[in-house]
């Protein structure tokens, strides 16, 4: 029985010595790193269009609202008479876009209403997913199901490989700056429906 009284002991007295060695930020609680919610400015990059004189204002007020750093606004030069981008200029434009961002970019955000098509395919699929036929929908017919429905990532291009794009369309700037506004005051609100 003494014999381990004895050990006990001194067991104690060795977890005594090393606690009192240890440093002190492994006796405090641990850290709980949580994920954010929502992308941050350095996350979100703006694409605007220099042909377009509203895209450039819009693109600017969007970067200023919600601090885009300059690094994250990308100029695209596109033609404005036409609703459809040709699938292999649009190729082209994408690769320099792709070429401009950096790897902490997680969604884009496009600044003008026309074009808004690339071939059959809507201009933000196509910013996201690549030009693709099977994102084409062909009369009633399903296209290819997007890796991003249903998904919890909060960090889409370093999850899946790919950066949502959301557009803002407008052919005026007050309705896109109130657009923007709400957007902004809706931030943390969480809404139930």
């Amino acid at each position: 029985m003494e014999n381990n009284v004895n050990k006990i002991i001194f067991a104690l007295l060795v977890l005594l010595t090393i606690a009192r060695q240890a440093p002190a930020r492994m006796l405090s609680a641990p850290e709980i790193i949580l994920p954010v919610p929502e992308l941050q400015a350095n996350q979100v990059a703006v694409i605007v269009n220099t042909q377009d004189p509203l895209s450039k204002r819009i693109g600017e007020y969007y970067q200023k609202v919600r601090n885009i750093p300059k690094e994250n606004m990308i100029s695209v030069s596109i033609p404005l008479e036409q609703s459809s981008l040709d699938p292999q200029k649009f190729t082209k434009i994408k690769e320099y876009v792709d070429s401009q961002l950096q790897s902490r970019i997680q969604a884009i955000t496009l600044t003008w209403a026309s074009p808004y098509r690339v071939g059959g395919m809507s201009i933000t699929s196509a910013f996201t997913f690549g030009y693709d036929q099977a994102f084409t929908a062909t009369g009633c017919n399903a296209t290819k199901k997007s890796p991003l429905f249903n998904s919890n990532s909060t960090h889409p291009f370093d999850d899946l490989g790919l950066r949502p794009c959301m557009s803002i369309a407008t052919n005026d700037f007050e309705t896109a700056q109130k657009l923007i506004d709400r957007g902004k005051e809706s931030d943390g609100s969480w809404p139930k429906n």
